[in-house]
């Protein structure tokens, strides 16, 4: 019995020696592989970083432009409903009730 035990206890020992060489090995494997990894990820970083700020610039400019489009277009829907507002306020009332009443007659006239 002390012969076989000997034995499981030389082949238990080789296998952990082993899995301490592979875990090692597999360190330094692991170990290499990050440092390549952070490597290629510092090459990376400017460009990234470049095309990160440009494509924020292209949204800003492109929300600038559309946002003044709507600026100018209301701007311009305000100052045609003032001009309108001013002419309609110049007109007398009497001339304003008698212009409405002829639309209306005329259209009665020739809706009969």
């Amino acid at each position: 019995m002390t012969n076989t035990q000997e034995t499981v206890n030389s082949i238990l020992i080789d296998v952990l020696k082993g899995v301490k060489d592979a875990g090692s090995e597999m360190y330094a494997t692991s170990k290499v592989g990050l440092a390549k990894a952070v490597d290629f990820a510092m090459e990376q970083a400017p460009i990234v970083v470049q095309e990160f700020i440009s494509w924020k610039m292209g949204d800003a400019i492109f929300n600038c432009i559309f946002y003044s489009i709507g600026v100018i277009i209301l701007l311009g829907a305000i100052i045609w409903l003032k001009k309108k507002l001013e002419k309609e306020q110049k007109t007398p009332t009497r001339l304003r009730n008698i212009h409405i009443k002829e639309v209306f007659c005329n259209n009665t006239q020739q809706n009969s």
